[in-house]
């Protein structure tokens, strides 16, 4: 019988899943079975489902968002006590779990109690974070209550048998405001877990010839510049890129020899020209990651909101990234704050004065921008974190 691993997924957004869903493909194929577990309900949980995974669900452990993203603090604050009952019954739940299955190793991607829980059971656990601390991040209303949190995280993740740091070891650390003050001697910096698409096309192949291929691909080879709009999953964020997307109709007009791309997700796979150099891919997940990741490579700008997801893949295809920084929201703040810093993109505070500025200083600078952005995917090409990662937990089954 197969060693069983239980990987245990944060289950807000899709960022958490998709690593941990190619973590879950590398351990399968080594011989072992896989079990997740994830937030009901949630994308997470719709994703991992769709890629034939077994996935066990607990309640839902979230703040209240506002519909740029960020976080309603009075409406959170009004769940406090119905979020104590549900980290009870996580822990719980997944203490009986481990107990009854008895896996050979616990891997959770930012949740706590299946940590907690092995560690009661004396099973070996890996954890996989981008949060460590928050003594660096920059000033935010918040800050107090993440700080204790983190801290609490960070105690909990020294004891387990390794911290997996997706991302570069100093000074190249995209997250170093989420670093502790001093390394913990179990933390490994494994390089960041991007797009499978994007990162098998960039390891055979040099990120110009890459980009070159990808426009052919789409017909995009006769525009100067492809910008990419990539709203997050939710409603909110949808709504507010498509009306902000449809409110810069003068500018795209006034600059024709530039290529805008919207990306909304449907359910019908269909492209939708608002005219020659404007038009919305209506994008199936899972169904159409393929395209959508070939319109990554093809980008020379990529325009979201601060996030794990966007910023890496940006990087790894070679492309700028120009973000939004939603209200209250700490990540998004020290990532914008770290990226700006690097000189590898740009924060959106207004859709009609940003955007197209943001054009004009990366025509105006092109090789500056693209020299840095590329020195980045040339380090990100020498990190294997999947091999990294299963080596590491072999390492302790053995």
């Amino acid at each position: 019988m197969r060693e069983l691993i239980y990987i245990a997924v944060n289950g807000i957004g899709l960022g958490h899943a998709r690593r941990s869903h190619r973590i879950g493909k590398v351990m399968k194929a080594a011989g072992y079975n896989v079990l997740f577990s994830t937030y009901e309900d949630s994308p997470a949980e719709r994703f991992l489902k769709q890629e034939n995974w077994r996935v066990l669900t607990v309640p839902e452990l979230s703040w209240v968002p506002t519909l740029d993203g960020g976080i309603d603090r009075p409406r959170t604050a009004l769940r406090v006590f119905q979020g104590a009952k549900i980290v009870s019954q996580h822990l719980s739940f997944e203490y009986s779990l481990l107990k009854t299955l008895k896996p050979k190793v616990v891997l959770s991607d930012m949740r706590l109690s299946p940590i907690m829980s092995a560690e009661l059971l004396n099973i070996p656990r890996f954890f996989l974070s981008l949060f460590l601390s928050m003594r660096r991040a920059p000033k935010n209303k918040l800050k107090p209550y993440a700080r204790l949190l983190a801290g609490f995280l960070e105690r909990v993740a020294k004891r387990c048998d390794k911290i997996f740091f997706t991302d570069f070891p100093l000074p190249w650390t995209i997250y170093y405001y989420f670093l502790p003050a001093k390394m913990p001697s179990n933390m490994i910096f494994t390089g960041p877990i991007v797009d499978e698409n994007i990162e098998r096309i960039i390891s055979s192949n040099d990120i110009e010839t890459a980009k070159e291929q990808a426009k052919e691909n789409l017909n995009l080879t006769r525009f100067d510049k492809v910008i990419l709009f990539v709203p997050s999953g939710h409603r909110a964020s949808q709504k507010f890129f498509l009306e902000n997307f449809l409110s810069l109709f003068p500018c795209f007009k006034e600059m024709s020899r530039n290529k805008f791309v919207l990306i909304q997700i449907g359910s019908i796979g269909k492209i939708i020209r608002l005219r020659e150099n404007v038009e919305i891919l209506n994008w199936i997940p899972n169904k159409m990651d393929r395209i959508l990741s070939e319109y990554f490579l093809a980008s020379d700008i990529v325009i979201g909101h601060y996030g794990m997801n966007k910023v890496f893949d940006s990087l790894a295809a070679g492309a700028i990234f120009a973000g939004i920084v939603s209200n209250e929201h700490i990540e998004q703040q020290g990532l914008a704050k770290r990226i700006t810093e690097l000189k590898l993109g740009f924060i959106i505070q207004d859709f009609k004065i940003d955007i197209p500025q943001i054009i004009h200083i990366v025509s105006d600078n092109d090789e500056y921008y693209y020299r840095r952005i590329r020195a980045y995917n040339k380090l990100m090409k020498s990190y294997k974190p999947l091999e990294t990662i299963r080596r590491e937990i072999e390492n302790v089954i053995s």
